[in-house]
Protein backbone atom coordinates (compact mmCIF):
# COMPACT_ATOMS: atom_id res chain seq x y z
CA UNK A 1 0.00 0.00 0.00
CA UNK A 2 2.53 2.39 0.72
CA UNK A 3 4.52 1.83 -2.38
CA UNK A 4 1.55 2.41 -4.38
CA UNK A 5 1.08 5.81 -2.53
CA UNK A 6 4.40 7.22 -3.30
CA UNK A 7 4.38 6.01 -6.70
CA UNK A 8 1.04 7.89 -6.93
CA UNK A 9 2.74 11.00 -5.45
CA UNK A 10 5.49 11.29 -7.53
CA UNK A 11 2.73 11.07 -10.51
CA UNK A 12 1.19 14.29 -9.61
CA UNK A 13 2.55 17.38 -11.12
CA UNK A 14 3.29 20.21 -8.92
CA UNK A 15 2.16 23.62 -10.54
CA UNK A 16 2.38 26.93 -9.55
CA UNK A 17 -0.38 29.18 -8.61
CA UNK A 18 0.91 31.94 -11.11
CA UNK A 19 3.06 31.05 -13.89
CA UNK A 20 4.66 34.02 -15.79
CA UNK A 21 7.49 35.09 -18.52
CA UNK A 22 11.02 35.84 -17.17
CA UNK A 23 11.01 38.81 -14.93
CA UNK A 24 13.35 41.16 -13.42
CA UNK A 25 10.79 42.91 -10.96
CA UNK A 26 7.99 39.48 -10.15
CA UNK A 27 9.31 36.49 -7.75
CA UNK A 28 7.46 33.71 -7.56
CA UNK A 29 6.21 35.10 -4.02
CA UNK A 30 4.83 38.40 -5.24
CA UNK A 31 3.21 36.69 -8.92
CA UNK A 32 1.44 34.39 -6.78
CA UNK A 33 0.54 37.37 -4.25
CA UNK A 34 -1.34 39.47 -7.48
CA UNK A 35 -3.04 35.73 -8.28
CA UNK A 36 -4.63 36.04 -4.56
CA UNK A 37 -5.57 40.08 -4.90
CA UNK A 38 -7.00 38.98 -8.39
CA UNK A 39 -8.96 36.09 -6.77
CA UNK A 40 -9.12 33.73 -10.06
CA UNK A 41 -7.18 31.04 -9.00
CA UNK A 42 -4.52 29.77 -11.42
CA UNK A 43 -2.75 32.43 -14.01
CA UNK A 44 -0.64 32.62 -16.98
CA UNK A 45 1.08 35.86 -17.07
CA UNK A 46 2.74 37.08 -20.61
CA UNK A 47 5.03 40.13 -20.22
CA UNK A 48 4.18 42.45 -23.83
CA UNK A 49 6.55 45.42 -22.77
CA UNK A 50 9.33 45.68 -21.01
CA UNK A 51 11.90 49.46 -20.39
CA UNK A 52 14.26 50.80 -17.92
CA UNK A 53 13.67 54.58 -17.56
CA UNK A 54 11.58 55.29 -20.90
CA UNK A 55 12.26 58.59 -22.85
CA UNK A 56 8.70 58.36 -24.17
CA UNK A 57 5.62 55.73 -24.42
CA UNK A 58 5.46 55.01 -28.34
CA UNK A 59 6.57 51.49 -27.47
CA UNK A 60 4.37 50.64 -24.76
CA UNK A 61 1.47 51.78 -26.48
CA UNK A 62 2.35 49.43 -29.65
CA UNK A 63 2.75 46.61 -27.01
CA UNK A 64 -0.18 46.96 -24.77
CA UNK A 65 -3.02 48.72 -26.56
CA UNK A 66 -5.61 46.68 -27.04
CA UNK A 67 -4.50 43.54 -25.21
CA UNK A 68 -7.20 43.26 -23.04
CA UNK A 69 -6.64 43.17 -19.06
CA UNK A 70 -3.02 43.72 -17.95
CA UNK A 71 -0.81 44.03 -14.61
CA UNK A 72 1.85 47.01 -14.63
CA UNK A 73 4.75 46.02 -12.28
CA UNK A 74 7.42 48.92 -12.10
CA UNK A 75 10.66 50.17 -9.91
CA UNK A 76 9.65 53.42 -7.54
CA UNK A 77 13.32 54.47 -7.02
CA UNK A 78 14.09 56.76 -4.23
CA UNK A 79 14.64 60.49 -6.04
CA UNK A 80 16.44 63.82 -4.41
CA UNK A 81 14.27 66.47 -6.69
CA UNK A 82 11.31 67.36 -3.85
CA UNK A 83 10.54 66.73 -0.85
CA UNK A 84 8.15 64.69 -1.25
CA UNK A 85 10.35 61.79 -3.12
CA UNK A 86 9.96 58.20 -1.14
CA UNK A 87 12.12 57.03 1.52
CA UNK A 88 12.77 53.79 -0.16
CA UNK A 89 12.32 52.12 -3.36
CA UNK A 90 9.19 50.03 -3.82
CA UNK A 91 7.87 47.76 -6.86
CA UNK A 92 4.33 49.35 -7.03
CA UNK A 93 2.26 48.58 -9.94
CA UNK A 94 -1.96 48.60 -10.79
CA UNK A 95 -4.66 45.58 -12.24
CA UNK A 96 -6.06 47.28 -15.54
CA UNK A 97 -9.35 45.16 -16.26
CA UNK A 98 -9.40 46.99 -19.93
CA UNK A 99 -7.07 47.47 -22.99
CA UNK A 100 -5.10 50.06 -22.67
CA UNK A 101 -5.52 52.96 -25.41
CA UNK A 102 -3.59 56.09 -26.76
CA UNK A 103 -6.40 58.37 -26.53
CA UNK A 104 -9.64 59.02 -24.98
CA UNK A 105 -8.20 60.54 -21.61
CA UNK A 106 -9.41 59.27 -18.15
CA UNK A 107 -11.40 55.75 -18.43
CA UNK A 108 -14.84 56.45 -16.23
CA UNK A 109 -16.34 53.79 -14.45
CA UNK A 110 -19.60 54.63 -13.20
CA UNK A 111 -20.95 51.70 -11.57
CA UNK A 112 -19.07 50.01 -8.63
CA UNK A 113 -19.87 46.37 -10.14
CA UNK A 114 -17.36 47.71 -12.98
CA UNK A 115 -14.75 49.57 -10.78
CA UNK A 116 -12.41 46.43 -10.17
CA UNK A 117 -9.07 47.42 -10.98
CA UNK A 118 -6.78 47.88 -8.17
CA UNK A 119 -3.20 49.53 -7.45
CA UNK A 120 -0.67 47.25 -5.38
CA UNK A 121 3.17 48.24 -3.79
CA UNK A 122 4.52 44.43 -3.63
CA UNK A 123 7.14 45.37 -1.49
CA UNK A 124 5.16 46.49 1.29
CA UNK A 125 2.19 43.94 0.08
CA UNK A 126 -0.48 46.41 0.41
CA UNK A 127 -3.37 46.47 -2.14
CA UNK A 128 -5.85 49.50 -2.59
CA UNK A 129 -8.97 49.10 -4.68
CA UNK A 130 -11.16 51.56 -6.40
CA UNK A 131 -13.72 53.74 -4.14
CA UNK A 132 -17.01 52.61 -3.86
CA UNK A 133 -20.48 54.27 -3.75
CA UNK A 134 -19.58 57.92 -4.43
CA UNK A 135 -21.61 58.51 -7.41
CA UNK A 136 -21.33 58.07 -11.30
CA UNK A 137 -18.38 61.44 -11.59
CA UNK A 138 -17.29 60.74 -8.28
CA UNK A 139 -13.04 60.25 -7.80
CA UNK A 140 -13.52 56.41 -7.70
CA UNK A 141 -15.18 56.09 -11.08
CA UNK A 142 -11.77 57.79 -12.63
CA UNK A 143 -10.22 54.26 -13.22
CA UNK A 144 -7.32 54.42 -15.33
CA UNK A 145 -5.60 57.34 -17.51
CA UNK A 146 -5.05 56.66 -21.56
CA UNK A 147 -2.90 59.29 -23.42
CA UNK A 148 -0.23 58.93 -25.96
CA UNK A 149 1.98 60.67 -24.44
CA UNK A 150 1.69 58.88 -20.93
CA UNK A 151 2.19 55.26 -19.73
CA UNK A 152 0.23 53.47 -17.87
CA UNK A 153 -2.02 55.90 -15.35
CA UNK A 154 -4.39 55.21 -12.49
CA UNK A 155 -7.14 56.88 -10.81
CA UNK A 156 -7.11 60.84 -11.11
CA UNK A 157 -3.43 60.64 -10.34
CA UNK A 158 -2.68 57.95 -8.53
CA UNK A 159 0.10 56.34 -10.50
CA UNK A 160 1.11 59.51 -13.04
CA UNK A 161 3.87 58.66 -15.45
CA UNK A 162 4.09 61.22 -17.55
CA UNK A 163 5.32 62.55 -20.58
CA UNK A 164 9.43 62.11 -20.90
CA UNK A 165 9.02 61.16 -17.21
CA UNK A 166 10.88 64.99 -16.10
CA UNK A 167 10.95 65.83 -12.44
CA UNK A 168 7.10 66.16 -10.78
CA UNK A 169 5.58 63.91 -13.90
CA UNK A 170 6.41 60.34 -12.07
CA UNK A 171 4.37 60.63 -8.99
CA UNK A 172 1.73 58.92 -7.21
CA UNK A 173 -1.34 60.64 -5.27
CA UNK A 174 -4.20 59.34 -2.99
CA UNK A 175 -6.94 60.13 -4.73
CA UNK A 176 -9.62 57.57 -6.42
CA UNK A 177 -8.20 54.27 -5.04
CA UNK A 178 -8.93 53.29 -1.03
CA UNK A 179 -8.63 54.91 0.98
CA UNK A 180 -8.76 57.61 -1.40
CA UNK A 181 -9.06 61.62 -1.96
CA UNK A 182 -5.87 62.51 -0.31
CA UNK A 183 -6.77 60.12 3.42
CA UNK A 184 -3.86 57.77 3.16
CA UNK A 185 -0.44 56.87 2.31
CA UNK A 186 0.52 57.59 -1.63
CA UNK A 187 0.99 53.41 -3.16
CA UNK A 188 5.02 54.16 -3.60
CA UNK A 189 5.03 54.90 -0.24
CA UNK A 190 5.84 57.39 2.60
CA UNK A 191 7.88 60.87 1.80
CA UNK A 192 10.04 63.24 4.10
CA UNK A 193 7.18 65.38 4.28
CA UNK A 194 4.02 65.99 6.35
CA UNK A 195 1.73 64.99 3.00
CA UNK A 196 1.91 61.20 2.95
CA UNK A 197 -0.85 60.91 0.42
CA UNK A 198 1.42 62.88 -2.56
CA UNK A 199 4.64 60.94 -3.34
CA UNK A 200 7.26 61.32 -6.05
CA UNK A 201 9.60 58.83 -7.32
CA UNK A 202 12.53 57.87 -10.16
CA UNK A 203 10.81 55.44 -12.60
CA UNK A 204 13.01 52.39 -12.99
CA UNK A 205 11.99 49.18 -15.24
CA UNK A 206 8.48 48.66 -15.64
CA UNK A 207 6.84 45.77 -17.23
CA UNK A 208 3.18 45.05 -18.22
CA UNK A 209 2.10 41.22 -18.57
CA UNK A 210 -1.27 40.26 -19.90
CA UNK A 211 -3.20 38.32 -18.00
CA UNK A 212 -4.92 34.83 -18.80
CA UNK A 213 -7.03 32.45 -16.06
CA UNK A 214 -5.74 29.03 -15.78
CA UNK A 215 -8.16 26.03 -15.97
CA UNK A 216 -7.79 23.32 -13.32
CA UNK A 217 -6.85 20.15 -14.92
CA UNK A 218 -8.58 16.88 -14.79
CA UNK A 219 -7.06 13.90 -12.80
CA UNK A 220 -5.27 11.91 -15.54
CA UNK A 221 -5.68 8.65 -16.11
CA UNK A 222 -2.87 7.03 -13.48
CA UNK A 223 -4.21 9.26 -10.81
CA UNK A 224 -7.56 7.66 -11.36
CA UNK A 225 -6.27 3.95 -11.64
CA UNK A 226 -4.44 4.70 -8.70
CA UNK A 227 -7.71 5.78 -6.94
CA UNK A 228 -8.78 2.47 -7.85
CA UNK A 229 -6.70 0.12 -6.74
CA UNK A 230 -6.21 1.97 -3.27
CA UNK A 231 -9.82 1.28 -2.75
CA UNK A 232 -9.18 -2.45 -3.89
CA UNK A 233 -6.63 -2.55 -1.61
CA UNK A 234 -8.83 -1.28 1.58
CA UNK A 235 -11.64 -3.40 0.26
CA UNK A 236 -9.49 -6.47 0.80
CA UNK A 237 -8.15 -5.34 3.73
CA UNK A 238 -11.54 -5.24 5.70
CA UNK A 239 -12.48 -8.71 3.94
CA UNK A 240 -9.86 -10.17 5.70
CA UNK A 241 -10.41 -8.50 8.46
CA UNK A 242 -13.69 -9.98 8.89
CA UNK A 243 -13.44 -13.24 7.54
CA UNK A 244 -14.20 -15.83 9.93
CA UNK A 245 -11.41 -17.82 11.39
CA UNK A 246 -11.61 -21.79 10.62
Amino acid sequence: MKRILILLMATVPMFATTSFDASSLLTQTTADQLAAWLGEGDLSLTRIYAATSPTDWTAFHAAADGQGRTFTVMQALTCTFDISCILSDAIIGGYNPQSWVSFGGYNIVPLDSDRTAFIFNLTEARIAREMLADGEFGRGSYQTYNSVLNGPGFGVIDINLGANNVDGYTYAFDDSYEPGFRLGTSIAGANASLLQYSSSFTLGTIEVFTIADVATPEPSSALLLGGALIALLASRRRRKATAPIS
